[in-house]
């Protein structure tokens, strides 16, 4: 196999001899790729209709004659002067009225059907331009769509696209009243021009949120999408993607295009898990189609550690390729100029150019020999569901925050059984799996609940929690026990529910004092004494046919079933009643289902993350010390640091790919 490496350049910036000099470096460094135009609109239409290629075919051929093949951007995130001149209507428009302004990106309107029109010209022109290059190796829509400083926009395209959206949908404004519920705050609609869109995160709460998330989310994805239809109608068989996509829902939007792009730059300070989780989720986008990396920075750390080496065999690991550092060239000006090059402003190549070279050929090297390296997999999966999300938490600020954290302690908990899970979609194939944990699932449709109860009583083991199940499809209460729908597999119902203030979750301490400022939780997993602490919110539990594991320990709810499993068909469903547990509590809650699952824990040392493609193991090391362990492997370390009988040892900050003798456990 071999990992591809590639760069973001900027020939609008540069003349073709200084392209040439750096297309010859990138052939001398091993380099597979670049990427061009995602900023150069500019450059290619600098009046209206009339359009300049021809810097951009010199570019494309320069790198072509060099090995380089080009990855071409569509520019639609930055529309220039001209145009916002011209068009004020395509600009972003606050709720207040007031518009986005030209000199930033990201400032226009993906509902804007002008925009749409200029957008659709420029995309056919260039595939038109670029259908018989052979030197074309991908397209890349747009860039980073959904990061903008203004995230939502409230303009007169917008407002008559969502009032079209719910009429379509709801048919009658009886309809859509009950369906919201509208008579709270005397919110109810006798009028469709009544109807306006609601911002995200302004402590509204209502259905109307919900929705206006949901439409924004189908505008931004049909914002890419048409620009990869229009690029398909002439070039058929071009292999089209986007990166760092945001605000929306990412699975709707990748599984109409061909690849996911991630833009990852890390905080080299972080904790192991919270690099893990921006990594993983993109694996899990598309599965079984690598994921990509458009953008990580050259040398993270620098000066104090440079980890260029460490980060590059991580994304490895979880199955990156190709790799893209950006960017290749200091620009002399604009808003990205001090950001890390691998080439900088003078055009010499220093350090970071050596080292790259360097790594490139150290990939060839190690994993040439493994021409059908597979992707990494794993038995445990931990479902995100942003329309669930959106229900939970659109409108309440920090219910996201406590969405996020409690999806962030599942995914640490689970990655400590050995190796990263999957992040997947509802509606991904729950039968590869074993173990599947399904955080705060505020909505259950029915077509997920049968799913879960096919996976569930064909032997896998599903871990649920707090408030899921206990809304509609529009973030309304449900008049009924819940959880809706999944109460026969949990065998069990929740009643009476409430929200509670509660600090930011803390590890258990045993003192008095803590125990009269949190909810305390306490049974037995596995035969062995568990406690732990419960917030945000709880509920009451009534059980039929499933098995109490653990109670409230402390409060009004003492002695009340706090976390329960219940047998179903083959398998087991385990539910414990808080929004959010503490990290130790999670952590032997997914140990025990780890167990009832089949699943053999290996515990490595804290900070090491491990990944597995077929025979081969790679490990990092995020400590900043060195670790050495037994692993009972028998095979050789291809980075070169110590495996002896069994025993490997990683210098800080440093990874390892293990070549064992056949597929590890």
């Amino acid at each position: 196999m071999k990992v591809e490496v590639g760069t973001a350049y900027y020939p609008e910036d540069w003349d073709n001899e200084r392209v040439e000099y750096d297309a010859r470096l990138m052939r001398e460094a091993g380099m597979s790729y670049v990427r061009m135009g995602e900023f150069a609109w500019s450059h290619m239409e600098p009046r209206e209709n009339i359009f300049e290629f021809k810097w951009l075919h010199d570019a494309v051929d320069i790198f072509g004659k060099n090995g380089v093949r080009t990855i071409l951007c569509t520019p639609s995130s930055a529309a220039p002067a001209w145009m916002c001149r011209k068009y004020p209507g395509i600009l972003r428009m606050k709720r207040n009225g007031e518009r986005a302004w030209f000199g930033v990106r990201d400032h226009t309107c993906y509902t804007s059907k002008k925009y749409r029109e200029l957008v659709l010209k420029t995309a056919g022109k260039m595939a038109l331009e670029f259908k018989d290059d052979p030197n074309i190796a991908g397209w890349q829509i747009d860039n980073e769509a959904g990061c903008s400083r203004f995230p939502e926009c409230f303009c007169p395209d917008c407002q008559a696209a969502f009032r079209e959206y719910v009429r379509d949908k709801y048919k009658t404004l009886e309809n859509l009243n009950d369906a919201w519920r509208t008579t709270f705050w005397s919110g109810e609609f006798f009028d469709w021009d009544e109807l306006e869109l609601e911002a995200n995160w302004e402590n509204m709460g209502s259905c109307r949120t919900v929705e206006s998330k949901r439409f924004r989310s189908r505008e931004q994805a049909d914002f890419i999408l048409c620009q990869a239809e229009a690029i398909r109608k002439i070039i058929p068989d071009a292999l089209i993607g986007t990166n760092n996509y945001c605000g929306a829902d990412r699975y709707e939007m990748f599984s109409k295009l061909d690849f996911a792009g991630n833009d990852f730059y890390p905080k080299v300070n972080a904790d192991m898990y919270s690099t893990l989780l921006p990594v993983v989720r993109y694996r899990g986008l598309k599965q079984g189609v690598a994921p990509w990396m458009l953008e990580t920075p050259p040398r993270p750390g620098w000066p104090v550690r440079d980890q260029m080496r460490f980060y590059f065999w991580l994304y490895v690991g979880q199955g990156y390729n190709p790799i893209f550092y950006f960017h290749w060239n200091s620009h002399l000006s604009g808003n990205e100029k001090l950001t890390q090059t691998i080439i900088g402003a003078s055009g010499k190549p220093g350090v970071k150019y050596e080292m790259l070279k360097k790594l490139i050929a150290e990939a060839d090297s190690v994993l040439s020999p493994y021409p059908g390296l597979s992707l990494p997999r794993c038995e445990c999966a931990i479902i995100q569901d942003y329309e669930a999300d959106w229900v939970y938490a659109v409108g309440f600020p920090e219910r996201m925050e406590a969405r996020s954290n409690t999806f962030f302690t599942c995914f640490s908990a689970l990655s400590g059984l050995g190796a990263t899970p999957e992040i997947i979609s509802p509606d991904a194939n729950l039968a590869e799996y074993k173990l599947v944990v399904m955080p705060l699932q505020a909505h259950i449709r029915k077509d997920i609940a049968e799913k879960l109860k096919e996976f569930v009583s064909g032997g896998g083991v599903l871990i649920m929690n707090g408030s899921s199940g206990m809304f509609d499809g529009n973030g309304k209460n449900l008049p009924e026990d819940g959880p809706q729908h999944v109460r026969e597999i949990f065998g069990m119902t929740i009643g009476e529910n409430r929200i509670f203030d509660s600090p930011k979750i803390l590890a258990y301490d045993p003192s008095e004092e803590f125990a009269r400022k949190n909810v305390v939780v306490s049974g037995s997993l596995d035969g062995m004494d568990a406690v732990g602490t419960a917030a945000q919110w709880t509920g009451y539990i009534t059980v039929s046919s499933a098995e109490i594991l653990l109670t409230f320990a402390n409060s009004e709810l003492k002695g009340r079933p706090f976390c329960t499993v219940n047998r179903y068909g083959k398998g087991y469903a385990i539910y414990f009643a808080a929004d959010r547990i503490d990290q130790e509590l999670c952590n032997r809650l997914v140990l025990y289902a780890a167990k009832k699952a089949g699943i053999i824990p290996v515990i490595y040392p804290a900070e090491v993350a491990v990944s597995k493609r077929d025979n081969l193991v790679f490990l990092s090391n995020f400590n900043d010390s060195a670790v050495e362990f037994k692993t009972g492997w028998k095979g050789r370390n291809l980075l070169g640091s110590s495996l002896r009988d069994g025993v490997i040892t990683l210098p800080p900050r440093e990874s390892a790919v293990v070549e064992t003798a056949s597929e590890t456990p």
